[in-house]
């Protein structure tokens, strides 16, 4: 079974950035959304797979 919550150095491996890059992330407008659950930080697999479209898409625009 796919985990749907992940934590951050799971985020990390998955899009292949640092972990100060990701908290950055976490941060911005437009950035990463986050589920909490107490003091534990996730981000949902979904919400990866939507950042990573959304840098496609800007690149993609930007080369135009």
């Amino acid at each position: 079974m796919d985990k749907l919550l992940l934590k951050i150095p799971q985020v990390c491996d998955l899009i292949q950035l640092g972990r100060s890059t990701v908290y950055l992330l976490l941060d911005q407008p437009g950035g990463l959304a986050t589920v909490r659950i107490g003091r534990a930080v996730r981000v949902h697999i979904d919400e990866v797979r939507r950042w990573v479209e959304k840098q496609r898409a800007a690149q993609r625009e930007n080369l135009s």
